[in-house]
């Protein structure tokens, strides 16, 4: 009971919090799960299979539709994930930014919060392309098919962290078309 109690009270701390704070903590949680990323190939030396933050982060920000800040934390989240990657400058960011809007076009036209098999096969969809549009961009730059074995991995990593993450993602403003009184 008193758990419950616990978690209202922090449910109602982030009900409070604003989008640009909602934004700065899921990107301050994406950073430290990249940088965990990081330290465990380094310390392991095993490339063990981990989440691309910056698609998760482009599904879960895209769901509040379009803004300028969750655009500027995407190129951000994807410059890192270039440097860790050791990826064109700028792919890792186009990838996400085109996931993000097509995330959030397609939440913007129809309301997700009524229809909850959208609400829950979209975050999937929208993974799914992102990771094929990844595929296909080292493919580009390796100049051959990549491998998308390590690719199919990371890919249900990123699956298993939007759906934890998803409440420190979600920025608290809907763009459906309930919220436009529509």
């Amino acid at each position: 009971m008193r758990r419950r109690h616990a978690e209202s009270e922090v449910e109602r701390l982030w009900r409070r919090t604003g989008p640009l704070r909602r934004l700065l903590i899921g990107f301050a949680v994406l950073m430290l799960i990249w940088f965990a990323g990081l330290l465990q190939t380094g310390l392991t030396g095993l490339a063990l299979p981990w989440p691309y933050v910056l698609l998760a982060a482009s599904v879960g920000w895209g769901r509040s539709g379009l803004s300028l800040r969750p655009m500027f934390a995407i190129v951000l989240l994807g410059l890192a994930q270039d440097l860790s990657h050791a990826a064109p400058f700028g792919s890792f960011a186009i990838a996400g930014l085109a996931i993000y809007g097509f995330h959030a076009s397609f939440t913007r036209s129809v309301d997700l919060e009524r229809d909850p098999v959208l609400s829950a096969v979209m975050p999937f969809v929208s993974l799914t392309l992102g990771v094929v549009l990844v595929w296909i961009l080292a493919s580009n730059v390796a100049g051959h098919t990549a491998e998308f074995g390590p690719l199919a991995a990371s890919w249900l990593a990123t699956l298993v962290l939007y759906a934890i993450a998803r409440p420190v993602l979600d920025l608290g403003s809907r763009t459906s078309s309930a919220a436009r009184g529509g």
